[in-house]
């Protein structure tokens, strides 16, 4: 899976015009959200959006391509079948069950959420981890009504990579992932400018954590709830590749 969108339509995807942000290229830190806008302190700026995919329920992002009338109910259909064999405790793999379930209702070609998913920022790896290997077989099992023939290793590894670097917490009380699709560009920062609130679904929306000026980076603390010290240096190198101290996260 590749492919990254052109900036003009990834941002006419994302209608980020409508929240004064746009997603740009950043020297240095590949692409980021920069504020188009004057956001005052506390404001709402990234708002809860419906996710690629999310390890506790079944999302439907995006329209169906034309044709395609009947993807919502084979797509819960499949998702109910993985979530079914895929351990609750599995949330990657079920996240990336999800997107194949949800690209096995639609034909490649014409797919916004195919091409959304594939624009996502992709982690460079040497070799396939071997945990992958199983955890793809796992998913093709929970997966085996779906016509579903993509489902390889190379694929696999391209969309879990994918999961690894932009998923989010999605719960106010940590019981679930996501995979939104917005909210991915945001780059990493300590002093983020943006902070997360929960709305009264309990989902993730941002806000200015101070006056945020036009053409200022948005950012988010990727670690804000994890402990400080060697453990946070830990999170950081496992979950994302890189050292805190870099500048930025490998957008």
């Amino acid at each position: 899976m590749s492919g990254r969108l052109p900036l003009p339509i990834l941002n006419t995807m994302l209608q980020t015009k409508q929240l004064g942000i746009e997603v740009a290229e950043l020297a240095g830190r590949g692409r980021g959200v920069l504020a188009t806008l004057t956001h005052p302190a506390g404001a709402l700026v990234v708002p809860a959006t419906e996710a690629l995919a999310h390890s506790s329920r079944a999302p439907f992002a995006l329209p169906p391509p034309t044709g395609a009338a009947d993807a919502r109910a084979a797509f819960e259909e499949y998702d109910a079948a993985a979530r079914s064999l895929l351990r609750s405790d599995r949330r990657y793999p079920r996240l990336v069950a999800q997107v194949a379930a949800r690209l096995a209702t639609e034909p490649a070609e014409g797919s916004a959420y195919a091409v959304a998913v594939a624009s996502l920022c992709a982690p460079r790896l040497a070799a396939i981890p071997e945990p992958w290997r199983e955890d793809c077989a796992d998913v093709r099992h929970a997966l085996r009504f779906a016509p579903v023939d993509f489902l390889g290793e190379a694929w696999y590894a391209g969309v879990c990579g994918r999961v690894h670097l932009n998923a989010l917490r999605a719960a106010a009380d940590g019981s679930s992932v996501a995979l939104p699709f917005l909210a991915s560009f945001l780059n990493h920062a300590a002093d983020a400018t943006l902070e997360i609130a929960w709305d009264d679904r309990g989902e993730p929306a941002f806000h200015a954590s101070r006056e945020v000026q036009a053409g200022e980076e948005l950012t988010i603390d990727y670690a804000h709830d994890a402990p400080p010290g060697p453990a946070r240096a830990a999170f950081f190198r496992d979950q994302y590749g890189f050292e805190e101290e870099a500048a930025g996260s490998p957008t």
